[in-house]
């Protein structure tokens, strides 16, 4: 399991810069007012992903553009003027016809949701929602975008090809049979995972999107994307919730008949529509017919105790979203409810399948609850409204808000198992404990807060989701009943108010990418427009609301995030035995042996460091490639080896890699293992074994496995190897079916510490002189003459006896550089540049220092002096520094007329404030171990 590190979101200056752009365009229908009061950066993509306004203070479209316009066409302006700000052109986002006008908020609010394509290709998961009112001023608009889009969008596979992966894909890992399976129709998206999973930077890809459903009723939907180019599984999950509702070994000793209270409330919206079954303890969907909504209760005489729940309680659940949410079933529309009772044989659970319940009677207790039947029909109106993606975050608030409505309708429906020892207990009759404590999710081993240290951080548990579900249901409990917690005190609002809060953050704000910092922006700005409302809320239950929220710390991004080692402890530099950035003919100093080709070398596959990586391919057949040094490093004391890596092998661990060193020059092999590392993850995952079918050479062992989320670094102890000649090899394995994009390797060093200058920049007072027309440590081909360090003057150096003088007679453009080791910055995140300037007189002469770091986002950080400064004044700067630095240099320059400047004391100080990379994007497939292109 990870646990990392913490990581608070950010709002950069960039997405101001980009919001002020987006107002600077000239739009048919002319806006009045249109200053948010927020804008909040996406982690993964690092544009917007909200951008809110008081509601007090909304931007306003002109009266006279609104009159002729509908709901539709006026959230279009809007998304005309912010589109550039989420990164994408108002042109590519298309309507998703569903269209919500609120009747719980002071005045109506009309939610659109739009759909991100490119070439009429739809990007999964891209999504913007646009709250406004009917006036057409905007409150809000939100979602998930990928950002400055650009590929080809003409699929190398066919949509048969699609088909026929995800359906081979199902069959081995489903273990259903094959003949009981088939791939609905295939449809070509784009697939951005940083948009539905916890990947920081990723290179969009095409894919064929098909699900694969069961043909007998079995609990079967099974989303795949496949690359349509490569044919790699990109992405999979089945959207039927099927994890266990219980243990049968665990259940309670004594089966009872479920209680049934009365209806809630009155009827409206007319009768639901309603069929209940008898499945015969066979898979077939939906079975015998035993009922619909004019039978109560369903069987004669309590013949089927099950039969009567089932339809009792989906009845109350229907009363219940009809009563508290004015919605008319699960998809708001009257859809008809259908539950199967003994649904096949031995069956221990419960699900929804798209278009019905299933019950199972294989648990020795009824499953057929008023929180189960809750619960499972939630996730119904979930996938009608935000559609959120059972995976990760997504995922987890998914599966909590079904805990939500199943359990605040189990505590508003009078059954007597409702007791305030129980209050918050989920499956309180199935088991002693319950099965989640939506009141204290520790006590089953979930978390309550994001940041806590067992919020889960894999990919078991389909990332979590009902692990991590225990973080949404904690704020639920709060807001409803108050309590202190994480040194927050919240006063309760009660049931009805919590409600039609979450239940507007549900259908009005949330995406199918969404995670819990847009749970924390959806409640908070959703509470805001339901003040005044049907609901009653006031000001200060919205105060309540972020209490809340805050308590459980929705607004901290969770820990999904890969952990980047640093190469040495602060204070301390790496001084290099072996480096390889495979940038320089690297095929000189590695070798490919094993069973398979399955590693290469270049720049055709999106390298993670500078302009070529090392990336093992994880191969669709069985393989065993391994990448070796082709010649040993005799190992002082306390030697280290350290690597950047990023990873997606197949998901579920069938396939991983390891470490391996010699030292008998290739002879054996020995495993780098985890008692060696000394910081970063190292392997966090076990590969599934070869009982369970894996027929990978290492199943069952320890190996970097799933996904690392991004690029990590890893950094290990070889102090065991001391005085032997070691080399190292990366070894990546695959099983005999389905492919993964792969393992990248970059930036490999063996080598040990050693006490870092405090200060970076080397003679950074220029105290130490030489030759005539030479600057020790500083390089000065361009520096020109009459430019010079001059010593001994009074009033010019800011402190010891020189400084750097520009002259300017005549007028000159002249600089004086230094070249700086990139190793001093590596694992580094801060970087502080200072200086003092000054200028003799207001000639418009310019001197400036720079710091460039050259990597993928070159950063510069400069210190100017403005016109007139006549006294020796200090500036300063501070930035994040890129990872990784390929290069660095420090130059001070003067440009202009005739005018004496100064430079003294420059300093650089950098600081490991341990914050991670980014993510690498997947590559196109190369071909062959091979250097270059």
């Amino acid at each position: 399991m990870r646990h990392r590190g913490l990581h608070r979101l950010a709002v950069s200056a960039l997405i101001w810069v980009l919001v002020v752009a987006a107002l600077s365009t000239t739009f048919a229908a002319p806006v009045n007012q249109v200053t948010p009061a927020s804008v909040i950066q996406h982690r993964q993509t690092g544009v917007a992903s909200w951008i809110t306004f008081n509601p007090a203070s909304p931007g306003i479209l002109a009266q006279a553009s609104v009159r002729d316009l509908s709901d539709q066409q006026r959230a279009a302006v809007w998304l005309e003027h912010f589109a550039s700000a989420f990164g994408v052109d108002a042109s590519s986002l298309q309507p998703a016809n569903l269209v919500l006008t609120s009747a719980d908020t002071a005045q109506p609010i009309v939610t659109t949701r739009w759909q991100q394509t490119i070439n009429g290709v739809p990007v999964y998961g891209a999504m913007l929602v646009v709250n406004a009112r009917q006036d057409g001023s905007l409150l809000s608009i939100n979602g998930e975008t990928s950002p400055a889009l650009s590929l080809d969008t003409t699929p190398a596979t066919s949509a048969a090809d699609g088909a026929s992966a995800a359906l081979d894909y199902t069959v081995v890992r489903s273990g259903e049979a094959r003949e009981t399976l088939v791939p609905l129709a295939p449809q070509l998206v784009v697939y951005d995972a940083r948009i539905v999973t916890p990947q920081t930077r990723y290179q969009p890809r095409l894919a064929w999107l098909t699900e694969v459903v069961s043909t007998v009723g079995a609990p079967v939907r099974q989303i795949v994307l496949t690359d349509a180019v490569t044919g790699e599984v990109l992405f999979t999950f089945n959207k039927i919730h099927s994890a266990p509702w219980i243990d049968p070994d665990t259940a309670l000793a004594v089966p009872s008949a479920p209680s049934i209270a009365p209806v809630i409330g009155p009827r409206v919206l007319g009768s639901p529509d309603m069929a209940t079954y008898d499945g015969n303890n066979l898979q077939t969907l939906p079975g015998t017919f035993l009922c619909d909504e004019a039978d109560d209760p369903c069987t004669v005489g309590g013949a089927d105790t099950d039969a009567d729940a089932a339809h009792e309680f989906a009845r109350q659940t229907y009363d219940f979203y009809a009563t508290k949410h004015l919605r008319d079933s699960l998809d708001g529309a009257g859809m008809q409810l259908i539950s199967t009772v003994h649904y096949s044989s031995g069956y221990c659970n419960a699900f929804w399948n798209g278009t019905q319940m299933a019950y199972g009677d294989g648990c020795g207790v009824t499953i057929v609850l008023d929180d189960v039947v809750g619960h499972e029909l939630t996730h119904g109106v979930t996938e009608f409204t935000s559609n959120l993606i059972y995976q990760y975050e997504s995922g987890a608030m998914n599966e909590s808000f079904s805990d939500i409505w199943g359990e605040l309708l189990d505590l508003s429906n009078g059954t007597v198992e409702d007791t305030p020892a129980n209050r918050w207990v989920i499956g309180e009759e199935l088991v002693a404990s319950g099965i989640r404590n939506m009141k204290n999710p520790p006590l089953k081993s979930d978390p309550d807060r994001t940041q806590s240290p067992i919020f889960y951080l894999d990919y078991g548990d389909v990332g979590g989701v009902h692990i991590n579900s225990g973080v949404g249901n904690k704020t639920v409990y709060l807001l409803v009943d108050g309590d202190t917690f994480n040194s927050v005190t919240v006063t309760g609002i009660g049931i009805d108010k919590t409600l039609a809060v979450y239940y507007r953050a549900q259908t009005s704000f949330l995406t199918p990418g969404s995670m819990y910092v847009d749970l924390y922006n959806a409640l908070v700005t959703g509470c805001g427009q339901l003040v005044g409302g049907a609901a009653g809320i006031t000001a200060a239950d919205c105060t309540q609301v972020q209490n809340a929220a805050q308590a459980t710390e929705l607004d901290e991004p969770s820990l999904f995030l890969p952990v980047v080692a640093p190469v040495c402890t602060a204070g301390s530099v790496a001084s290099d035995l072996f480096f390889e950035d495979f940038e320089v003919n690297p095929t000189s100093r590695w070798v490919e042996t094993g069973t398979t080709t399955v590693w290469t070398i270049g720049s055709t596959s999106s390298p993670i460091s500078g302009a070529q990586s090392l990336r093992g391919l994880d191969l669709g057949t069985s393989s065993d490639g391994r990448a070796e040094m082709n010649s040993s490093i005799l190992l002082p004391a306390n030697a280290k080896l350290h690597f950047i890596h990023n990873y997606d092998f197949e998901i579920e661990g069938w396939d991983g890699g390891v470490v391996e060193y010699s030292t008998d020059g290739g002879a054996s092999w020995s495993r780098v293992t985890n008692a060696m590392l000394e910081a970063g993850e190292g392997y966090v995952d076990n590969l599934e074994t070869a009982l369970n079918g894996n027929t990978n050479v290492l199943a069952g062992q320890e190996a970097f496995g799933n996904s690392s989320f991004g690029v990590a670094a890893e950094r290990y102890s070889l102090a065991s190897l001391s005085g032997q000649s070691v080399r190292i090899r990366f070894r990546g394995t695959s099983d005999s079916s389905f492919g993964a994009p792969g393992w990248w390797v970059d930036d490999v060093r063996i080598y040990t510490c050693v006490a870092a200058p405090s200060n970076l920049i080397l003679n950074p007072g220029f105290e130490t002189t030489g030759a005539p027309g030479t600057i020790p440590s500083w390089n000065t081909t361009n520096l020109g003459a009459g430019n010079k360090v001059v010593c001994n003057k009074a009033g010019q150096s800011s402190e010891g006896v020189c400084a750097l003088r520009f002259k300017g007679q005549p007028a000159v453009s002249a600089s004086l550089k230094q070249t700086l080791d990139p190793t001093l910055f590596a694992g580094m995140d801060e970087a502080t540049f200072s200086g003092w300037l000054r200028g003799a007189n207001a000639s418009g002469g310019k001197v400036m220092v720079k710091l460039k770091f050259a990597a993928s986002s070159p950063v510069k950080l400069k210190l100017t002096l403005p016109v007139g400064t006549t006294a020796f004044t200090a500036y300063s700067v501070t930035d994040t520094i890129p990872e990784p630095v390929t290069s660095a240099f420090v130059k001070a320059s003067y440009t202009g007329p005739a005018g004496k400047m100064w430079v003294d004391d420059l300093e650089l100080t950098v600081v490991d404030m341990r914050r991670s990379a980014g993510v690498l994007p997947p590559p196109a497939a190369p071909d062959g171990f091979r250097g270059g292109n």
